[in-house]
Order: structure tokens, then sequence, then C-alpha cells
């Protein structure tokens, strides 16, 4: 069910995204030329190291609030949810939509997130 939910976010996300529009009036500012400059770079490390960082940190949080059994963690046996897959399964949904959040281009050369219906 997470992952049904994750996934219909995901592609709600991506029709909104392709459903944007410039907007009218032309901006002074050039867009960039290549999606190859050291701004994206810098833009996409910042954004893992976040994103990383998060996850570890609210996954050793949640440790020592999750059943230790070797049980719980084989793939054989039934899914149990517990704190770690709850977790886990938060900071994965809220990291994708700050994804989106972050790189959504806007103003000044399209719609904003407000402007775009």
């Amino acid at each position: 069910t997470q992952m049904t939910v994750s996934g219909l976010s995901v592609a709600a996300f991506f029709l909104l995204l392709s459903r944007s529009k410039p907007v009218q009036k032309l901006s002074r500012e050039r867009p960039p030329t290549s999606v190859f400059s050291i701004h994206m770079f810098l833009s996409i490390l910042g954004q893992f190291a976040i994103h990383m960082f998060v996850l570890i940190s609210a996954v050793t949080w949640a440790n020592p609030h999750t059943p230790s059994e070797a049980e719980h963690r084989s793939p054989e046996k039934e899914f149990k949810p517990n704190v770690l897959n709850t977790v886990v399964y938060l900071v994965s949904s809220t990291s994708t939509i700050a994804t989106f959040l972050a790189n959504y281009r806007g103003r000044p050369f399209m719609q904003s997130l407000g402007e775009n219906k």
C-alpha cells in the first residue's frame, strides 16, 4: 500500500511538471546552456548529502525502537511493520517531494508552482 501511494504521488508530480507553461514575458536572464555545469553538479551533490544525512540519522534514531530478532529482517518471512520500516518510508517520501520542489524550474522561466494549474 505504501509503495502504491508513493508511485501515485510521483506520477502526480510528473503530471504537474509536464503541464507547466513558460511565463508570458521573457526574462532578462538566460537559462543555463547545459545541465553539465558546476551549479547543477553542486546542487545534485548537496541534495544527495542532505538526503543521506537525514536518512542515516533517522535510521539511527529508529533502530533502538526496532525489534532486533532475525525473523523480522528475513525476506522469506511475512512482513511485519515496525518503526524502522515506517521511518524509512516517511523519509523516502519526504525526500522525493523535496527533490521535486527543489528541482522545479519556476520563475523566471516557467510558471511558479502556485500558478501551475
